[in-house]
């Protein structure tokens, strides 16, 4: 190259086209240092990119966990909801089991009151006779048996309050002992 240079100096001017060695140097010089480049360059790029993918999996995962977190609590409230159902299915059985009781009273005790009313008005409205053609004992025994009545449509009507409050109560501590 020292020789190549020499040979192109001409006038004091060095001519780079006639010293080939030294373009060859330049062009070496130049790819190396641009494969050095390119090489730095890949390497910071990856860097980022693994820099970003740990970024964007963290978020994905915190994401996820969220998204788990809401699942959990759908899933806490929609069992509350079903428990809460099943009280309330409880407690319409326990009505309905208290209305029939209260309606097989109810008409227990009308029964009882027509047996004692239906005489009474046949009689106070003139209409004996025809009770006397159903029915013709209305003697002294059928005065004890109306007193009799009076006094059963008393207590039935008692055993109908106690059989219609009592299952209320029964059922409103149900309730209360599972809420």
């Amino acid at each position: 190259m020292i020789i190549q240079l020499l040979q192109a100096l001409d006038n004091g001017e060095v001519n780079f086209k006639q010293v080939p060695a030294l373009t060859q140097l330049v062009q070496q010089e130049t790819k190396r240092e641009v494969r050095n480049q390119t090489d730095e360059l890949v390497e910071q790029i990856g860097e980022q990119c693994q820099a970003s993918l740990n970024t964007f999996e963290q978020e994905q995962n915190q994401k996820i966990a969220a998204q788990r977190k809401i699942l959990r609590d759908l899933n806490q409230e929609i069992e509350a909801t079903k428990q809460r159902m099943e009280k309330n299915a409880l407690q319409h059985t326990i009505s309905v089991i208290v209305m029939v009781i209260g309606i097989v009273t109810l008409l227990a005790t009308l029964g009882l009151l027509m047996w004692v009313i239906v005489p009474m008005v046949f009689h106070g409205s003139g209409l004996k006779a025809i009770w006397d053609t159903w029915h013709p004992e209305l003697t002294g025994w059928g005065a004890i048996r109306c007193m009799g009545a009076i006094l059963t449509s008393f207590l039935l009507i008692c055993i109908e309050i106690f059989m219609i409050y009592v299952p209320i109560m029964i059922a409103g501590k149900i309730v209360e002992f599972f809420d």
